[in-house]
């Protein structure tokens, strides 16, 4: 029963490995999509609370929304994603939060810039293409921030990735 167990962990390992990428960095990206669902919700429900009940405009809502999900998105992807050491010089961690925000702010520029290129080719009219637009926003941005926070943000100092 226990060879069974190995050999059948080896596969599956394996299978993993091969069509999935290196097993660690998958896993990581999948810590990644789970902090990046849970900090979508508070942006899609911050989203909904400035547009539809307070009344600002679309563009400014979502990125105040953005904004403020960005905090818990630095802790959670520094402390568990990336699992990147404290670091007792303040400078050097000043520039990994100056970088995080440099990557997000780029990302809401990717976001309402879909959002907006999504809105005006299609002419789509109402309230619910615009979230359709949002949601196809959300998934670009995701692909973005992932490999611009591995490999630029939390980047471990004098370690080359050699896959994903």
């Amino acid at each position: 029963m226990i060879n069974l167990s190995k050999t059948l962990y080896k596969i599956i390992r394996g299978l993993i490995d091969r069509y999935l990428g290196n097993y660690p960095n998958f896993l990581q990206f999948i810590n990644f999509c789970i902090v990046g669902f849970s900090v979508a919700i508070v942006d899609f429900g911050l989203l909904v609370i400035l547009k539809e009940f307070i009344g600002l405009e679309k563009y400014f809502s979502n990125t105040i929304a953005l904004l403020i999900a960005v905090i818990a998105k630095f802790l959670l992807h520094r402390y568990w994603v990336f699992k990147a050491q404290a670091d007792t010089n303040v400078a050097s961690e000043r520039k990994k939060f100056v970088k995080f925000i440099t990557v997000t702010i780029t990302g809401i520029g990717i976001n309402n810039g879909v959002i907006f290129f999504l809105l005006n080719l299609f002419n789509l009219p109402g309230p619910g293409w615009f979230y359709f637009s949002k949601i196809v926003a959300t998934a670009v941005v995701l692909f973005w921030n992932y490999f611009a926070n591995k490999f630029w943000t939390f980047k471990k100092q004098g370690y080359e990735e050699k896959r994903l």
